[in-house]
């Protein structure tokens, strides 16, 4: 089974898609992931892509991101685990770091060779041991391959430099490095995006997190990368920005969220203007 929009797992019921093996897909809330479980819906599945739209991240420090509205259910899950026993590639994008606690110590996995975690979030580093016990041989015995990025407050940035986590290299914590980047949030009743500086942990090398990664902020990330972003599957891309490039730093950004294989290429000013490209396969000159 191919890619799949944004559809409501809540108005398909009953799911199952016994002969699906691949499935790419876009969620409303994190929630409904425990639904692909639900009764051995995908008995089959091997490769699991999931972008979560609806994620809140616009939160003070102070309030636990992980609320009870946005989080999975520990006791859905571990009754239906047996749905997980194939897979082998799971790609999580936009999640908060508890949900992930949650997903993979609930389900059994003992085929997982890939897990790859695009943007989660958290707004302390009291879950970074947890996150650490769970990607071990115990849970994931078959793990080969592991990428994540993990976004907090900008003031996160000195707890992390004091932490022992910072000096730690036992997996998955070795190679790891940071930087700041910049987001936009819309306020829950508010119309208008706000922008917000977030701490963004990574483990190297970072082409291979922005190889996922569907939405990009001003220029600054730009300057991460060393090279075009090429990906040999067909991808959304969006770059929202409020501040104005020139050319060349224009046709620069372009060359590395638009290399390789390219379906949707979204361009926003916010407040100005929105420039839209579809079905485009885009190729860095």
């Amino acid at each position: 089974m191919g890619d799949m929009g944004a559809i409501d797992l809540h108005n398909t019921q009953p799911l199952s898609w016994p002969n699906t093996v691949q499935l790419t897909l876009s969620i409303q809330n994190s929630s409904e992931i425990s639904l692909l479980f639900e009764q051995n819906a995908l008995p089959a599945i091997e490769y699991l892509d999931i972008t979560i739209q609806n994620l809140n991240t616009n939160l003070p420090s102070d309030v636990d991101i992980s609320a009870p509205n946005i989080q999975l259910s520990k006791d859905s899950l571990r009754q239906t685990a047996i749905g997980s026993a194939y897979l082998k590639h799971l790609l999580l994008r936009y999640i908060t770091l508890n949900d992930v606690i949650i997903l993979i110590g609930s389900l059994i996995m003992p085929l997982l060779e890939e897990l790859i975690l695009i943007n989660m979030y958290d707004n302390t580093l009291d879950r970074f041991g947890q996150f650490q016990e769970i990607c071990n041989s115990t849970y994931l015995p078959s793990l080969k391959t592991l990428h994540f990025s993990l976004c907090f407050p900008q003031e996160i940035e000195h707890a992390w430099r004091m932490s022992s986590f910072n000096c730690n290299r036992q997996w998955p914590f070795d190679n790891i490095n940071s930087y700041i980047d910049e987001c936009y949030m819309r306020p829950l009743k508010e119309r208008e995006f706000i922008p917000k500086i977030v701490f963004v942990i990574y483990n190297c090398p970072i082409n291979l997190l922005y190889r996922h990664k569907q939405y990009f902020h001003n220029y600054g990330f730009a300057t991460h990368v060393s090279a075009p972003i090429r990906t040999t599957q067909r991808r959304f891309v969006q770059w929202t920005c409020d501040q104005k490039y020139d050319a060349e730093q224009l046709n620069k950004t372009l060359q590395i969220v638009a290399s390789g294989q390219v379906n949707e290429l979204r361009l926003t000013y916010l407040n100005e203007r929105v420039s839209r490209k579809k079905n485009q396969s885009n190729e860095a000159s």
